[in-house]
């Protein structure tokens, strides 16, 4: 069976309450080019929320790339996450310019955490 690469609906962090819970008791992860807050998820799989502001870039079109790269990189690894989690990523200046080898490396190294984090049993 292969993994699934798809980011339906119901992989999205939408509503405010979520992502007021995810910024008071969530996990933050900080990374090279993005910050997470992790936190244990109680739906039927991992879902990503992004918060992208005006400090990161000005122009609405280069927002709206960051935002496109960085579900790209959730898609493609949500299937190597440990356990259900919401994952809220706060994207840095740096997303714009990257390479996709770098966005990659940061989504590894954030997986890797949550693996962790779930053997911990946070």
């Amino acid at each position: 069976m292969t993994a699934r690469r798809d980011f339906p609906p119901d992989a999205r962090i939408r509503l405010k309450r979520d992502f007021a819970y995810a910024f008071a008791e969530g996990t933050r992860v900080r990374l090279r080019l993005f910050t997470a807050v992790v936190v244990p998820g109680n739906g039927q799989r991992s879902r990503l929320g992004l918060v992208i502001g005006r400090k990161v870039d000005r122009k609405a079109h280069r927002r709206n790339r960051i935002r496109r790269r960085l579900r790209e990189g959730f898609r493609h690894n949500q299937s190597r996450i440990a356990g259900i989690w919401d994952i809220v990523v706060l994207a840095g200046a740096g997303c714009l310019g990257c390479p996709w080898s770098e966005l990659q490396r940061d989504f590894d190294v954030l997986i890797g955490r949550i693996q962790a984090m779930s053997e911990e049993g946070t």
